[in-house]
């Protein structure tokens, strides 16, 4: 009986998926839209991203992925590139960006991704991923 509590302690502690968001073929960037999850507790969370280049623009073409949320009644954002850097423009199928970071959130609140898409010439299509786990409540 000590082992079968010891692993469902060490399963209440894993990460729980609460949210996700799969878009393929975006040609556009994307107003603010909640991620899809059940009604979160206050707690602490993890977002995981993924974007990718799909179809370079002929010229060129950059992509920022932000994340919206309310820490303590405060409205909170941040945005990401590649690699630190404040757009993902490699303008190339292998242009990635990625990232996976904690937040902070208040119960019975959303937590909201958008994109901010520039091409030049024959437009960029991109695919974005986004996972929301809860760590802590």
């Amino acid at each position: 009986i000590g082992w079968m509590q010891d692993q469902n302690d060490i399963l209440k502690k894993a990460p729980l998926v609460v949210g996700f968001k799969s878009l393929t073929d975006q040609i556009a960037s994307i107003a603010s839209t909640e991620i899809p999850s059940s009604v979160l507790s206050i707690g602490v969370y993890r977002i995981s991203y993924y974007v990718r280049v799909t179809v370079p623009a002929s010229v060129s073409s950059s992509i920022i992925v932000s994340f919206q949320w309310t820490d303590d009644g405060i409205a909170c954002s941040r945005d990401f590139g590649d690699r630190g850097l404040s757009a993902l423009s490699g303008n190339a199928v292998t242009a990635v960006g990625s990232d996976s970071f904690l937040i902070a959130v208040d119960g019975a609140t959303k937590v909201n991704y958008s994109t901010t898409y520039a091409s030049s010439g024959i437009g960029m299509t991109y695919k974005l991923e986004i996972i929301l786990e809860q760590v802590r409540v």
